[in-house]
C-alpha cells in the first residue's frame, strides 16, 4: 500500500489538470458511502444528492451552498461534512479556510477513524498544502482501508452467492440481510 501513496506524492499533478479525476473520486466515494448511511432523512437525502451532482459537474459554489444546508439540519452527518470541506477546499484556499478543513478532518477521522474517504481526502488536502509526511501517512493509510474494504466486498458478495452442485438442489441463491439458508431443501419454485 505504501507504494501506491508513494507513486501519487512522487507524481505531483499541476494546476487543476486533477481536478476532474479528483471530483470524480468525491462523487464516486460519497456516493457509495450516502448509500450506507440510512440515517438521513428523505429531504436531507435529495438535497445531499444535488450537493453531490453539483460537485462533480463542477458547481462548487452550489454545492458547498447545498452541503451547507444539508449541516444546517444535520451537523454531524460525515458525508455532508467531507463534501462542504472539499468544497471550501478548493473555493477558498487561503491559509483560514485551509486550517479549519484540516481541523474538520482530523476531528472527523477521530470519530470515524476506519473510513477511506475521509483519510484519502485528507491526505490529498496535506499534500497540495506541502505537508507531505503527514500527507504520505494518511494516504498509507487510506490504501490500507481501501485493502480492507475490498477484502469486506469479495467476502459480501461470497455470502450473498452459494452454489450447490447440479444434483437437482439449489444452485444458486441470493441472500438478502437475515435471511438464512440451512441447505437441506430443494430448489422447487
Amino acid at each position: 500500500m505504501k507504494n501506491n501513496a508513494m507513486a501519487h506524492l512522487h507524481h505531483p499533478v499541476g494546476g487543476f489538470a486533477w481536478r476532474p479525476v479528483f471530483l470524480a473520486a468525491l462523487a464516486a466515494v460519497l456516493a457509495a458511502s450516502a448509500g450506507l448511511t440510512g440515517c438521513r432523512q428523505p429531504d436531507l437525502t435529495a438535497e445531499f444528492q444535488l450537493a453531490l451532482t453539483d460537485a462533480a459537474a463542477g458547481n462548487l459554489e452550489s454545492a458547498l451552498d447545498r452541503s451547507s444546508r444539508c449541516l444546517q439540519t444535520a451537523p454531524d452527518d460525515l458525508d455532508a461534512v467531507v463534501l462542504n470541506n472539499f468544497c471550501q477546499f478548493m473555493l477558498n484556499n487561503d491559509k483560514a479556510t485551509t486550517e479549519k478543513v484540516l481541523f474538520s478532518f482530523e476531528r472527523s477521522i477521530e470519530q470515524t477513524p476506519n473510513r477511506f474517504d475521509l483519510r484519502y481526502f485528507y491526505g490529498w488536502m496535506l499534500y497540495r498544502n506541502g505537508k507531505y509526511p503527514e500527507a504520505l501517512n494518511a494516504l498509507e493509510k487510506a490504501y490500507e482501508l481501501l485493502g480492507q474494504m475490498l477484502a469486506l466486498e469479495k467476502q459480501k458478495l461470497a455470502l450473498e452467492s452459494i452454489r450447490a452442485g447440479r444434483d437437482g438442489w439449489l444452485m444458486e441463491l441470493s441472500l438478502k440481510k437475515g435471511d438464512v439458508y440451512s441447505g437441506s431443501k430443494p430448489a422447487y419454485s
